[in-house]
């Protein structure tokens, strides 16, 4: 009975973290790529003109709108480590590991905080 039992919460746990990630991804990539991509027209001339400082600050944007989306991503993955931590420190399930789930409990927050932080200075708010 128990191991029956645990089957279900296993898989119950499977289908929530998978439809947990899905829903984020659904959520968080179109939103990402609307605020840090820009159109291209492609009917321009790429050369056109352009200088080695051109160049180079659209290198530079380039690299703060990859590094904006790289963080959301870390943010994204520090909220989702904690909520799995919290759902495998619940669980009944003797084989769960508790150390496991409170080291994740620990290391969500840091992640999602360090990203956190970043936001507000790049911003001005601190």
């Amino acid at each position: 009975m128990k191991s029956i039992a645990a089957r279900i919460n296993n898989v119950l746990f499977r289908t929530c973290t998978r439809i947990a990630l899905l829903a984020s991804a659904a959520f968080a990539t179109p939103l990402a790529w609307a605020q840090s991509l820009n159109r291209t027209d492609l009917t321009q001339d790429p050369t056109g003109g352009k200088k080695l400082s051109d160049i180079m600050s659209n290198v530079d944007q380039s690299i703060g709108m990859g590094t904006t989306m790289f963080l959301g991503i870390v943010a994204l993955v520090g909220v989702i480590i904690f909520v799995v931590s919290l759902v495998k420190l619940r669980s009944t399930n003797p084989q769960d590991s508790k150390g496991m789930a409170i080291t994740g409990l620990i290391i969500g927050p840091i992640m999602f905080g360090i990203v956190g932080i970043m936001w507000a200075i790049r911003n001005g708010l601190l």
